[in-house]
């Protein structure tokens, strides 16, 4: 089962671009939501809210709204990602060089 925010996963990805690559990474997050949509081992709860998780190892229990509507959701193993941004980091004079 995956959680996804009010928030899209395709929100983000026109401005996101790979560092090496230099092409748009939307076309690709697309397909790789199309697949992940389409698996008939996962599903997708749209416009979803975690709201409790509860258990151990094995043996979980969560309350998820789905659109404003409160369910009991049972599981044995959980990846909790709470949202993600763009690296800029400060080492190595990242963004300092300017193509001299």
């Amino acid at each position: 089962m995956l959680l996804e925010s009010p928030i899209a996963w395709a929100a983000t990805a026109g401005k996101s671009t790979p560092p090496t690559a230099g092409w748009p990474c939307a076309p690709y997050l697309e397909s790789v939501i199309a697949r992940v949509e389409k698996h008939p081992k996962i599903k997708v709860l749209k416009n979803a809210e975690l709201k409790t998780a509860v258990g151990s190892v094995g043996s979980f229990v969560s309350e998820v709204r789905v659109n404003g509507e409160e369910r009991a959701v049972t599981y044995g193993v959980a990846v909790v990602a709470t949202g993600g941004r763009e690296s800029r980091p400060e080492e190595y004079l990242y963004g300092e060089d300017r193509g001299s």
